[in-house]
């Protein structure tokens, strides 16, 4: 990423991919600076596990288990797991989603939303717990299921929206507005990153953006187009088969 090659495995080859996109992106940051990756990652890693420690310290009074919150502060650095992947995304994930429990804890509901927003864009996983906070939030189901969808292109993420029983007319204006927001704010990104390929480009902005992030790529090229049509359909099928998944462990 640093080079400008953007979220591939090899520089070169036209597979985008990533598991941990805002990690991938601040180590691409901290190398353009001039800083050494390894020591960047393990110092996040080693400032992470501080923090979550502290966060369970925290939850536990706010929760009235004081001594819960000692037992996890002491055990969640020391954990051997995240003992031996240090320089990995893991801690960093972990803080953000504690962080996002003790902030809902003290009843700090925007905290909540950036701090699981942040967790979700380290490791996808973290929408997890963005959905059983809003459902602790007392968001009615219907609410919830109009949630699901609304990265996927209009058409399917209402249908998706109904069969979950959620309301496609709510859906339908998350897709909207996902899709301005990505395609106003993608070009400049991708430029910051220097991604330069327009099959990256392309793709990105139709994976992220659907429908109208196409029409944006379209207007880079018709390289740029092709592939955010591509990634647009991929994200469709894909969400049509991961929904219902989603739904069944929030329903669970």
């Amino acid at each position: 990423m640093a080079a400008g090659a953007g979220f591939v495995y090899n520089a070169g080859e036209r597979v985008l991919s990533t598991t941990t996109p805002l990690y991938a992106l601040i180590l691409a940051v901290a190398r353009m600076l001039g800083a050494d990756v390894p020591t960047v990652s393990n110092a996040l890693g080693a400032a992470s596990l501080a923090l979550g420690g502290l966060a369970f310290w925290e939850l536990g009074r706010a929760w009235r288990t004081p001594a819960a919150g000692l037992v996890g502060m002491i055990a969640f650095p020391l954990f051997p797991l995240l003992a031996t992947t240090l320089g990995s995304e893991v801690a960093l994930y972990l803080a953000l989603t504690l962080g996002g429990f003790l902030a809902y804890a003290r009843e700090r509901y925007l905290p909540v939303a950036l701090l699981l927003g942040l967790a979700a864009l380290v490791r996808a996983d973290g929408v997890l717990a963005a959905g059983l906070i809003g459902r602790a939030l007392g968001l009615q189901g219907q609410t919830l299921m109009s949630l699901v969808p609304k990265s996927v292109t209009t058409p399917i993420a209402m249908g998706i929206s109904e069969q979950l029983g959620g309301l496609p007319s709510l859906t339908a204006v998350l897709v909207i507005l996902t899709g301005i927001f990505g395609s106003v704010a993608g070009p400049p990104l991708l430029a910051l990153l220097r991604a330069d390929d327009d099959s990256v480009r392309g793709f990105a902005l139709g994976i992220a953006a659907h429908g109208i992030g196409t029409a944006r790529a379209l207007q880079i090229s018709e390289q740029a187009g092709a592939f955010a049509g591509l990634a647009m359909g991929l994200n469709g099928a894909v969400t049509t088969i991961v929904a219902p998944l989603l739904v069944w462990l929030l329903r669970g």
